[in-house]
């Protein structure tokens, strides 16, 4: 288990593992991936950007707005960038064997992690580019109030090694549940809901009457709707719906394991280093 050093750079007697060392390179590689896959869609959306511009100008009509001209979109980028760069961080601690804490550097990977995180769970889905903007400026106040109050309650003091890398202390259960995993875990479960919902009504199972009445279509009915539908319609549709699903599959897939190797550590249960540098890997190529 990995501990740390005083100020005075007095060495502890307990230091990563070899295979600790190897999890954490492996964690950094992963987001590292995730770092370069933000780097391309950046550069994509100014040759994007300036060709569209281009192209628009020269016939004299406005640009059409796009999904990455919000600013909702740019706090997804933020987000991503500050947990890769909290992650690639561990590396010191890989090259030093040991983590250096209290530190300067062990305070600003565990708040850099903690924004991070919390800017990518509170991302919202939304096709409206007006609410888009105004909902990136709610993400920024919720996740200032969220890490505000978790931080400014106890202090920067809570945040330490936890095994790998520096984030809030084993001793600090509430403030860790409070300050990312509670909704982390609220979001998954109305991803997964919400998502359902709307592939559900799009393929016709389910119609939306007023309000948020939600009502269930008789199979029969559901079967004939299907059979008179539009040839060019109904692929569309289809296809429209089972994309739907793949971003809370997907998500499920990159936070619960995580979170569930994470607990059981917290808890003291043993978890296999394999089990744990597989999902660290997950969750770290969430951007990827």
């Amino acid at each position: 288990m990995s501990t740390s050093l005083s100020e005075d750079g007095l060495a502890s007697p307990d230091m990563l593992s070899f295979t600790q060392r190897l999890e954490i390179i492996f964690a950094a590689e992963a987001a590292i991936l995730s770092g370069i896959s933000i780097v391309v869609l950046i550069f994509y959306k100014l040759y994007h950007t300036i060709l569209r511009a281009h192209r628009w100008n020269a016939a004299g009509l406005r640009q059409p707005e796009d999904v990455c001209d919000s600013n909702l979109f740019m706090v997804l980028i933020l987000g991503e960038s500050l947990r890769v760069t909290g992650k690639t961080m561990t590396l010191k601690w890989a090259k030093d064997a040991l983590i250096t804490a209290p530190s300067t550097l062990c305070y600003t990977q565990g708040m850099v992690q903690l924004i991070g995180t919390n800017l990518i769970d509170w991302r919202p889905k939304t096709t409206s580019f007006l609410v888009r903007d105004y909902l990136a400026g709610g993400v920024l106040a919720v996740v200032a109030f969220i890490v505000g109050i978790t931080v400014g309650v106890r202090g920067i003091g809570i945040v330490g090694p936890t095994g790998l890398w520096c984030w809030i202390t084993p001793d600090h259960k509430l403030e860790r549940l409070l300050g990312e995993y509670l909704w982390m875990w609220t979001i998954l479960a109305l991803t997964i809901f919400f998502y359902g919902i709307d592939y559900l009504v799009i393929r016709g199972y389910v119609v939306l009457e007023g309000g948020f009445r939600l009502r269930w279509v008789p199979r029969d009915r559901v079967r004939l709707e299907l059979a008179q539908a539009n040839n060019v319609e109904e692929p569309e549709a289809r296809k429209m719906a089972t994309q739907l699903l793949f971003y809370p599959i997907v998500y499920l897939i990159c936070v619960l394991p995580f979170s569930v190797t994470r607990w059981m550590t917290f808890s003291g249960h043993y978890v296999p280093n394999q089990a744990s540098a597989f999902t660290t890997c997950l969750f770290s190529l969430s951007g990827f």
